[in-house]
């Protein structure tokens, strides 16, 4: 009796054991979302990226910008050359902010009936 016992205590502590090295050893990483902004494409203005009303990064004309946003974050895009909030353009439907939930690219564009606007890509 006393045997089967001491053997249930030490499985049961050895489990015990197992399950607190495997929790203490185990590192959770926030998922991050890489959001790329092209500001190359022809349109000739400065911009600025607010990610959830912070200004996260300024695109030059010419230049492409990588950033990394959280899951759901609201991104905006400001014409800093026109003082101007742009649009984005997605799939057909026109909105003044994106919420992010995948990586996801941002073209800046001039069209000589839209005017400057954001084309969303996945």
């Amino acid at each position: 009796m006393k045997r089967s016992i001491r053997a249930i205590i030490l499985v049961s502590m050895f489990t015990l054991l197992a399950v607190v090295f495997s929790a203490l050893s185990c590192t959770v990483t926030p998922g991050g979302i890489t959001i790329t902004i092209y500001n190359n494409q022809g349109a000739c203005i400065d911009v600025d990226v607010i990610a959830n009303d912070l200004k996260i990064a300024e695109v030059n004309y010419g230049a492409v910008t990588y950033c990394s946003v959280n899951p759901n974050s609201v991104i905006k895009i400001y014409d800093s050359t026109h003082l101007n909030w742009l649009l984005f353009s997605d799939g057909g439907f026109w909105t003044s902010t994106y919420q992010v939930s995948m990586n996801v690219t941002f073209i800046v564009r001039y069209h000589h009936l839209d005017g400057w606007y954001v084309e969303v890509t996945v």
